[in-house]
């Protein structure tokens, strides 16, 4: 059935062919009407025509005009330039990126025999709206469908890397100055573990930013991020422990002396005082002057940080002890003294001189708890307040000191 099926158009096809050349036979060629074949000829040329000029306008961008909102960073990425490996490619992309003035980030990796790295603008994508309710309804989003793409592929035998720009126009306004911005100024893995480091040696966050910065020169980091990686370290070391309870662990892990007050109607630490027992020894050999004083803003719970600190016979000062009180008040003071008396051996002298900065809660609990001991004022901050009341209390006019009153 099929086979006849077939015979009967071959068939057609030639009578056709056949009657179409009879009629033709006597035209002059000018004017012989177009067959069967030539229309497909015709129909195939010119779609063949057509195609070819559709890809020549595709592949040549350069005929393309950009709208008012469109960036083209082509010549930022234009480079022959091979890298060993794909962090040096990445590291590179990147710096390209803040030069034209907006960040990359990576869409897709793969490792292997056909290692690839696809990197796009930071605003490529379409925002997804979260199931569930926001804080912040009001607040926007970056991404704007920005279709900026590159990317970086293994050739040849020795592995190198190369780019291929697969897109290099935005459809946003590229920024002139990154620093400060979030992708920007992130820490790279090697800089993280400098942090860590520094953080566990005490290192204050201006002098890590300032290593940072002299590792790497184009390094945008800022000192935000540094306080954010340092926070990220040490509530990860101190696992679901809240702060309070971290530092008495660590006191106990570390062997120290200390006494916690907490409230009568609840387990929380109103107050707690610590030393180290080679710090007690001193004070049992040096035990006659004591200067005290609060420092503030030393904690999350902005409990202030009374120390108290010894001399010796030689002139030189230790710490005695340290205390988080719940606040400056005299009940507060007494209890820290208390415990501060219960470090004395029974033999003992007991304090003779203590030194304060005129704290009048202070100075009452001094003469309750010490009553033997003298309280005098600190000379650093009686300095601090003849310099502050002289500011007020003196007016200079045409080179003449008036005092009032």
């Amino acid at each position: 059935m099929i086979l006849d099926t077939c015979l009967l158009i071959s068939l057609a096809i030639i009578c056709c062919l056949f009657i179409d050349m009879v009629e033709n036979v006597d035209d002059d060629p000018g004017d012989r009407k177009p067959s069967v074949v030539d229309s497909v000829k015709v129909e195939a040329s010119v779609k063949v025509e057509a195609s070819v000029k559709v890809e020549a306008s595709c592949v040549n961008s350069d005929v393309w005009k950009l709208r008012d909102n469109e960036v083209d960073t082509a010549h930022f990425f234009s480079t022959r330039d091979t890298w060993k490996d794909k962090d040096e490619l990445l590291g590179w992309v990147r710096r390209q990126a803040n030069r034209a003035g907006f960040m990359v980030i990576i869409r897709r990796s793969c490792e292997g025999r056909n290692a690839m790295l696809e990197l796009v603008c930071e605003r490529s994508g379409e925002h997804k709206v979260p199931n569930r309710k926001v804080k912040h309804e009001a607040a926007g989003s970056r991404k704007c469908g920005c279709l900026f793409k590159v990317r970086g592929y293994v050739v040849g035998e020795d592995n190198a890397w190369k780019l291929a720009i697969l897109n290099d126009v935005h459809n946003h306004e590229t920024v002139s100055y990154v620093a400060g911005h979030l992708l920007a100024g992130r820490l790279m893995e090697d800089d993280k573990k400098i942090v860590h480091d520094l953080t566990n040696s005490s290192v204050k966050p201006k002098n890590i930013l300032t290593n940072l910065k002299k590792k790497r020169k184009e390094s945008m980091t800022n000192i935000k991020q540094v306080y954010n990686e340092r926070h990220k370290f040490k509530k990860a070391k101190r696992g679901e422990l809240t702060e309070m309870q971290y530092l008495i662990s660590k006191l106990e892990e570390n062997g120290y002396v200390y006494y916690i007050r907490e409230k009568c109607e609840s387990k929380t630490v109103q107050d707690i005082f610590w030393t180290h027992p080679m710090l007690v020894k001193l004070f049992n050999n040096f035990p006659t002057v004591l200067i005290m004083d609060s420092t503030y803003k030393t904690n999350l719970y902005r409990m202030p940080l009374f120390e108290i600190v010894g001399v010796t016979s030689t002139y030189l000062t230790y710490s005695v002890g340290f205390a988080f009180m719940m606040s400056e008040k005299e009940d507060n003071f007494t209890w820290v003294l208390q415990m501060l008396l219960k470090l004395l051996e029974p033999n003992s002298d007991m304090p003779k001189v203590v030194v304060t900065d005129r704290d009048t809660s202070m100075m009452n609990v001094v003469a309750n708890v010490l009553p033997d001991s003298s309280a005098i004022l600190c000379y650093f901050h009686v300095g601090k307040n003849v310099r502050a009341r002289i500011i007020t209390d003196c007016k200079v006019k045409q080179n003449v000191v008036v005092m009032d009153g």
